[in-house]
This record gives C-alpha cells, sequence and structure tokens, in this order.
C-alpha cells in the first residue's frame, strides 16, 4: 500500500503542474518512481512491450532484445551471455505494465485537477492581496454579495472551495469562475 510522502505536501505528484509525465524521476514520491522505472525497457526507456525475460532476470521489450542480440550477444544490462533461446515471454509483467499504465493516467488525471484547485486557490489568495477593483458575484442563497479589497472574501472562496459532494468537472469550475464579475 502506497502511503504519503513524510513531507509537509501530500501530493505524488512534483509541485510543477504536469499535464504528462514522461520520466519516472518527475513522480515525487519514491513508490511511484520505482514501479515507472521498473516498467519501462532500458534500452528503449519506454513502457515494456511484449516484455521478454533473459536467462539473467533481466526485462526488455521482445524488439529491443532481438534487435540487440543481433548486434552482441549478451545482455545490455550485465553483460552476461544470452542467445534466442534463452528468452522468455513474460505475460505477467506484461499485465503488471498495463495494469501500472491504467493506475497512471489516473494519478495523472488527479495531478491536473488538483493543478486546476490550486491555481485558483492561488488566483483566490492573490485577488485577496493586489485587488482593489471591486468585485460583485453570486453569494450561495444566490443574491449579489459586494467584496471589496477582500471583504466578503470567504464567501467568494467558499463559491470556488468548498467541498463538492462528488467530483466535479473542469466545466463545473469555469461555471463558478463566470460568477465573479470585475467592475
Amino acid at each position: 500500500m502506497l502511503t504519503p510522502p513524510s513531507t509537509a505536501s501530500t501530493s505524488y505528484i512534483s509541485d510543477n503542474c504536469l499535464s504528462s509525465i514522461t520520466d519516472p524521476t518527475d513522480f515525487s514520491h519514491k513508490s511511484l518512481q520505482s514501479i515507472d522505472t521498473i516498467s519501462r525497457c532500458p534500452i528503449c526507456k519506454d513502457f515494456l512491450n511484449t516484455p521478454t525475460v533473459g536467462e539473467c532476470g533481466h526485462i526488455y521489450c521482445s524488439f529491443c532484445m532481438l534487435r540487440t542480440l543481433a548486434i552482441e550477444r549478451n545482455c545490455p544490462v550485465c553483460k552476461k551471455k544470452l542467445s534466442d533461446h534463452q528468452l522468455f515471454t513474460s505475460t505477467t509483467t506484461e499485465k503488471i505494465v498495463n495494469c501500472w499504465k491504467n493506475v497512471r493516467k489516473t494519478i495523472l488525471r488527479g495531478a491536473n485537477e488538483e493543478c486546476r484547485r490550486k491555481r485558483i486557490s492561488d488566483y483566490i489568495k492573490k485577488s485577496k492581496i493586489t485587488n482593489s477593483l471591486r468585485t460583485t458575484h453570486l453569494n450561495p442563497k444566490n443574491r449579489y454579495t459586494s467584496c471589496i479589497n477582500g471583504k466578503n472574501a470567504s464567501k467568494l472562496e467558499f463559491a470556488y472551495l468548498r467541498a463538492p459532494e462528488s467530483t466535479p468537472s473542469p466545466s463545473d469550475y469555469d461555471e463558478n469562475l463566470k460568477f465573479c464579475i470585475q467592475q
């Protein structure tokens, strides 16, 4: 079971908002880095495609390993002598890699949502500090409320950051942002 990192942040993703992570070190949590690394071929650095295990135990994409064996007859990692008949397809590894790719997509979607919420929160904080413009928005009772220099800002924040009963879609945030009109 994964546990959050011991740092102040409980995010599994680096602080910069990434739409896609292409390198295992982009994950801030060591366990995610590890599974992302072992799910990749040491030759092409992409996710294992038809994983093939050599007698030495190292795993490669089938095509990468066959291409390498055509040039040199040894394992690229440990340099142990290998031949075609010493390679075995690993269907279990293939299932694990495919499962990780699906979980990874879910993690990245969550990270994008987390980044979106952080940008909204940062915008609101910045508005409280630097915005001296008069802002009008709908409060929870559908009445217009004025917000001048941060007064009633908690109502504005409530409208944007209240805990949803279900996971909001990105369009929900866009709708909430439309309520705030600067005059």
